[in-house]
């Protein structure tokens, strides 16, 4: 699924290739074709190739996330390596499904400016 699948498909080296771990522990998914996918397609790249790999993850700007999108990653890194999400300028996010982040124990660094209808009170 995505934009690797083609190539996973060609041969078992590249199938291997296309799921080793430092090809996923940093995924810019904001820009080229990645950009383009849909929500269901992020969801299920990163659950097949990104569990368990995945430490810094660029969501930033993208439209197809929105409240459900961040309660399947807080579910599918609940456990972790995730430590850098950036999920800013994400227009479809509401900031109230925020704490669902606080699943992902692993997480340090959190990305959200320019979500719509997040306020600090402080």
């Amino acid at each position: 699924e995505g934009y690797l699948w083609p190539y996973a498909l060609l041969c078992r080296a590249c199938s291997v290739a296309a799921d080793a771990p430092e090809l996923w522990r940093h995924l810019d998914l904001s820009t080229g074709l990645a950009s383009q996918l849909s929500s269901r397609s992020l969801l299920g790249m990163l659950r097949r190739h990104g569990r368990g790999k995945v430490e810094r993850l660029s969501l930033r700007g993208l439209e197809e996330v929105d409240d459900a999108f961040v309660r399947s990653l807080g579910e599918l890194f609940s456990d972790g390596p995730l430590r850098a999400l950036d999920i800013g300028e994400c227009t479809n996010l509401p900031g109230r499904v925020l704490p669902v982040l606080e699943e992902v124990s692993t997480l340090e660094e959190l990305g959200a400016s320019c979500i719509g209808s997040l306020e600090d009170e402080h």
